[in-house]
């Protein structure tokens, strides 16, 4: 950009700056730029007599100054005949890209469209919240009325110039309550600096501040930012005189003018964001914690299968979250990624039970220590589960009302419908094994083995009551043909995700008046 004309000068003059944002387009959070058209006034500050208002080198470290509010004597700022004929007509644009388009519209107006620069908030993806920048100097020159001389030419924001156009909106909002502006007025510098780059005030940590005794943080994890640190000014500088920090007091460079920058800020919908881009991904655990209900002794693999396939989705779609060409996250840690690890870490857990439970498949006592362990983390574990994933969940970023709700209604519809199931007996009616008898038939037997075993001997009773249940004896040893019916059905039923669990007590009795309880699982 051309350096304002007399910078040196002693006296300074005003001109009033605003913008009506009358246009946004959509973001490309890969190049860090985003379209803009502003229709921007420039006034300049005049007395009673339609002098040039003067004001003493004083003026920039006044912040009451950097604000012109209503100006009572005024003119609009008109370029030079060589400015005219600029492309930017007389307009330094610092931060826009080099095919823009700069019209006057006379007495003090401009159009401005361009793409300009902004620094993409990518960490916070999706809940981000974007500030677009623009970025104005002027070249005007203005001079002392009575002497003659140039004065310096001082920006200052007109806030009743500067708002946003009724018909502006953000791409993929319906209006731009999601927009809002802020404006601020800066003394900057320009080159020779003294500094050719930003010098923290406290050093980047060295290697040794990542170790600990034997123990050390592999590289890779570690993390170093320069952004987190104030820089070291020059001796020169004096945070008093309205000077820019960064430009005159970071760099060390030489004041040059005033820059009007104002910023746009944009806020994502945080219940839309969640909605589109974690729901998903939440459905996903919460699917898998049904794991927990099924029983192990007959449907490990269902566990297995069930946890794998939700495995393998967490990862394809946090891949193809990671690889969309309009966000360039790829080696930055997002809000989303620390989402997706916690889901990683839920549904491993689960994992890491039901392999748990695989290796306690030999022997009676291994066997009744799974069944423990099952019964003692199919409501517990699996309830607590999900309660810290919820909550990690809320603590992590999504601190929102609207998510919040949408969480909870969302958990509580799941659990409804879970509860309704039950109590109308879907299950029952979905899944039936086969080759049950029935309640009516069970029941029956029972009376039949009842009076059989009144009005009979105790030999007689066994013969009468063992042949329609099925007892069988041979070799001293008993067995159940209801028992090998249900083995036949869990076998045709193994890759059923519900089991159906039905206990059909049968009372035998025997020589010695013992009862034998066949139980049915």
């Amino acid at each position: 950009s051309a350096r304002p004309a007399a910078v040196n000068a002693t006296h300074v003059a005003r001109i009033g700056i605003g913008a009506v944002v009358t246009h946004v387009g959509g973001k490309s959070l890969q190049e860090g730029f985003v379209p803009l058209d502003l229709n921007v006034e420039a006034h300049v500050e005049l007395d009673s007599l339609g002098a040039v208002v003067v004001h003493p080198p004083s003026a920039w470290s006044d912040p009451s100054m950097r604000v012109c509010g209503h100006m009572p004597h005024w003119r609009g700022w008109v370029p030079t005949d060589a400015q005219l004929l600029s492309p930017d007509r007389g307009l330094t644009l610092p931060n826009s890209e080099r095919l823009r388009t700069t019209e006057w519209l006379g007495n003090g107006r401009f159009r401005v469209q361009s793409r300009f620069h902004f620094r993409p908030n990518i960490s916070s993806y999706p809940f981000e919240q974007e500030t677009f920048r623009f970025e104005l100097q002027t070249r005007a020159v203005l001079t002392h009325p009575q002497t003659g001389e140039a004065l310096d030419v001082m920006l200052c924001e007109m806030p009743e110039y500067t708002t946003l156009a009724p018909n502006v909106d953000w791409p993929g909002t319906t209006n731009n309550r999601r927009l809002s502006l802020a404006s601020t007025v800066s003394h900057t510098c320009e080159a020779p600096f003294q500094r050719s780059r930003r010098v923290c005030e406290k050093p980047l940590p060295d290697s040794s501040a990542w170790e600990w005794g034997p123990f050390a943080v592999p590289s890779i994890f570690r993390y170093e930012s320069p952004d987190d640190c104030p820089c070291s000014t020059v001796p020169q500088y004096n945070p008093s005189s309205g000077l820019d920090l960064e430009t005159c007091g970071c760099l060390g460079g030489v004041p040059a003018g005033g820059t009007f920058q104002l910023s746009v800020i944009a806020t994502a919908s945080r219940a839309g964001a969640f909605q589109s881009e974690c729901f998903a991904p939440f459905l996903i655990v919460l699917i898998s914690h049904t794991s927990y209900a099924i029983a192990p002794n007959h449907a490990l693999d269902t566990r297995f299968n069930l946890l794998n396939s939700a495995l393998i989705a967490l990862v394809l779609y946090h891949a193809a979250i990671k690889n969309r060409r309009s966000v360039n996250t790829v080696s930055v840690l997002t809000v989303m990624d620390k989402f997706m690890f916690l889901s990683y870490t839920t549904v491993a857990a689960a994992y890491a039970l039901t392999f748990w439970m695989l290796r306690l498949q030999e022997g009676d006592k291994q066997k009744r220590l799974q069944q423990r362990l099952y019964l003692g983390t199919k409501n517990t574990v699996s309830v607590a589960s999900l309660c810290v994933y919820i909550g990690t969940c809320l603590y992590l970023g999504l601190r929102d009302a609207k998510v919040i709700f949408t969480v909870f209604v969302g958990l509580a519809a799941l659990v409804a419908m879970g509860a309704v199931a039950d109590r109308f007996g879907v299950a029952e009616r979905i899944c039936i094994l086969p080759n049950l008898p029935s309640a009516a038939s069970i029941r029956g037997s029972r009376l039949a083995a009842l009076l059989a075993r009144r009005s009979t001997s105790n030999k007689a009773g066994q013969e009468d009551i063992g042949e329609p249940l099925g007892l069988k004896q041979t070799n001293g040893e008993r067995s159940f043909e209801a028992q090998a019916s249900q083995n036949k059905a869990r076998d045709s039923a193994s890759g059923e995700v519900l089991r159906c669990v039905s206990r059909i007590p049968a009372t035998v009795s025997t020589g010695g008046g013992v009862a034998a309880r066949s139980t049915l699982h």
